[in-house]
């Protein structure tokens, strides 16, 4: 029941919550919407148009609000651990790549005015459902690496930037919102972390990936700080939340790059998950050359699987030996340590991760 209407819904996570949380690995929800006879009326006036991946949400019409509404309340009931204390979720995502619109958050005609305010008083309506039934939970925007390009639609920063200043008119700059952030290398065919092209390392870069992260955090501790809920100063967090490199004729860069992205999160103080993708190669991709998974088809281990195993366990584990440049010979690390702050040695990396739980 939700504002005196009966709803009636179905399906969710909770045997797979169960299981996870059973293993002490963390949880996180991503709520997105699609194209069906069921969702139409949950997707904005302006982008009724089939054959898309995923919408914007209707947020004009009464009816269609109270619905979603409800949705977001029945899905947070459920994964609050108020039903089972193992059926439970840490983190929440609203969307995909938002600013991606051409792909991912699908506007049809809407004004960019338009755009903002459905995706905002959405994911208000959502930060208030999961906030209602767990408070520590965190909530968070999807943005992928286009910081300044515009190819697919908005640009990461544009995203960023107006939300915040919408929820700061909207609470009063309350809401302890956050980000998840896709910080793939570019183009996406790169084979490494440390390959990209139309990066640098200030605001101005076109992108942000896994090797300039810190870019994005700087930018967030100088523009987002806020006065949360109760009272105290906080800046969004962020989960990397997607990211990959391919696999094929390229094992050895796919493992390193995986591992060097952990160290590199592991020392960011506002980077609080780390989710590289995926356990198998999605067939879309790999037909495009893009062979994001660390099991092959028939379910073995690739190398990429065991490195990330054991990247935070020991130095001495033979993994070690696959990313070590001191072992390897190898000097791409050299470029990478600019952006691993100061006292922080690889070894230390590897040995000590005070902020970090691993997913």
């Amino acid at each position: 029941e939700y504002n005196g209407k009966f709803y009636a819904f179905q399906g969710g996570a909770s045997g797979l919550a169960e299981v996870l949380n059973g293993k002490n690995i963390s949880l996180t929800v991503q709520v997105m919407l699609d194209y069906s006879d069921v969702t139409e009326n949950l997707i904005n006036s302006k982008a009724r148009n089939k054959g898309h991946e995923l919408y914007s949400w209707e947020n004009g019409s009464k009816e269609s609000r109270e619905w979603i509404e409800a949705m977001f309340c029945w899905l947070s009931e459920n994964m609050s651990g108020t039903t089972s204390p193992k059926n439970y979720a840490s983190n929440w995502i609203l969307g995909n790549e938002v600013n991606s619109y051409n792909n991912y958050q699908y506007s049809g005609s809407m004004s960019r005015g338009e755009f903002f305010k459905s995706y905002t008083e959405t994911y208000r309506s959502y930060y208030n459902a999961i906030k209602s039934y767990n408070s520590e939970a965190k909530v968070y925007i999807c943005a992928d690496q286009s910081w300044n390009s515009t190819e697919n639609g908005y640009s990461a920063k544009d995203l960023l930037d107006t939300c915040a200043n919408l929820f700061m008119d909207m609470e009063r700059g309350t809401m302890d919102w956050n980000i998840a952030y896709h910080p793939y290398s570019y183009p996406l065919i790169s084979r490494a972390l440390w390959e990209n092209t139309n990066i640098q390392d200030d605001v101005n870069t076109t992108y942000i990936t896994m090797y300039n992260l810190d870019v994005l955090t700087d930018y967030i501790k100088r523009n987002y700080y806020h006065e949360g809920a109760d009272g105290e100063i906080k800046v969004p967090m962020v989960i990397i939340s997607e990211l990959g490199w391919t696999y094929k004729n390229n094992a050895q860069n796919q493992a390193a790059s995986l591992v060097y992205g952990y160290y590199i999160s592991a020392c960011n103080e506002l980077v609080v998950a780390y989710e590289p993708r995926s356990m198998f190669d999605a067939p879309q991709e790999a037909a495009n050359g893009l062979y994001f998974g660390m099991l092959n088809n028939s379910g073995s281990p690739r190398g990429s699987l065991q490195a990330y195993r054991e990247c935070d366990v020991s130095i001495d584990t033979p993994y070690y030996e696959l990313v070590n440049p001191q072992a390897t010979g190898w000097t791409m690390l050299n470029g990478i340590e600019g952006h691993i702050p100061e006292g922080n040695s690889f070894e230390d990396i590897v040995l000590r991760n005070d902020n970090y739980v691993a997913p």
